[in-house]
């Protein structure tokens, strides 16, 4: 097993918002494989963001939701790297939404 001795590559953040509510977006639009990616509510939400595959939606997926100001940090298995367009996002209203700091 290859143990990886070098530091990442990129260290960035960005933002994401959810246009409509109850239409998942996808974190990023272009292809990103990371090796962790920390994502955040923002502070200023009024209701929660909900994270997950394509399929998230605020009304199936009530569990774990991100209140302003939560988090949730999503990494790579060993030998993989994660793809933030396959990361996507709810929010139980319009135009909130999420800062993330990745890895690549």
């Amino acid at each position: 097993m290859a143990v990886e001795t070098t530091a990442p590559h990129v260290f960035a953040t960005a933002e994401r918002n959810v246009t409509t509510s109850g239409t998942a977006v996808q974190l990023s639009t272009a292809s990103l494989p990371v090796y962790s990616v920390l994502i955040v509510a923002k502070t200023t939400n009024q209701g929660n963001i909900y994270v997950g595959d394509s399929g998230v939606d605020k009304t199936t997926e009530p569990t774990n939701p991100l209140a302003a100001g939560g988090s949730i940090e999503l990494t790579s298995h060993e030998g993989y790297r994660l793809n933030l367009n396959r990361v996507y996002l709810d929010a139980d209203q319009d135009g909130e939404g999420v800062w993330y700091t990745y890895l690549a």
